[in-house]
């Protein structure tokens, strides 16, 4: 009972010490405009003051995610791209490295030998008649 009974004053005696305190607040702020030494708060500490802090850490967070977010779709954009021209370039290369074992195939093959033999050399097969044009300059 006693230990209630002292919780309760204690109580009584937190009440009015805050009330002592908004009172005392109250005349020192009547005591200002009596002698005109009223000065406004200034508005921006004034703003800064009413500012719900979580509300400012959410909209940090926000903005810092939205940064952060367009920078990954940027980097993903340009590696889609990239992307995208070297798999037309590795078609370019595979129809480059097809024709060129078409060649292979051709150079090793009868038909091309024969063809060189005849182009370079000037060779014939039994039978054959050769017509060579006459140089008209000489």
């Amino acid at each position: 009972m006693e230990k209630v009974n002292r919780q309760a004053a204690a109580g009584r005696r937190d009440v009015q010490s805050r009330n002592d305190r908004a009172a005392r607040s109250a005349r020192r702020e009547r005591v200002r405009i009596e002698q005109n030494d009223y000065r406004e708060p200034n508005k921006l500490l004034q703003k800064l003051s009413e500012i719900n802090w979580c509300k400012a850490i959410l909209c940090v967070v926000a903005v810092y995610a939205v940064v952060t977010i367009g920078a990954k779709i940027f980097t993903i954009s340009a590696q889609k791209n990239r992307q995208r021209e070297l798999l037309e370039q590795q078609a370019v290369l595979e129809q480059q490295l097809s024709d060129l074992q078409k060649e292979a195939d051709y150079v090793g093959s009868e038909e091309y030998i024969e063809q060189a033999a005849r182009e370079k050399f000037g060779w014939v097969k039994e039978g054959e008649i050769v017509f060579k044009e006459k140089n008209t300059a000489e």
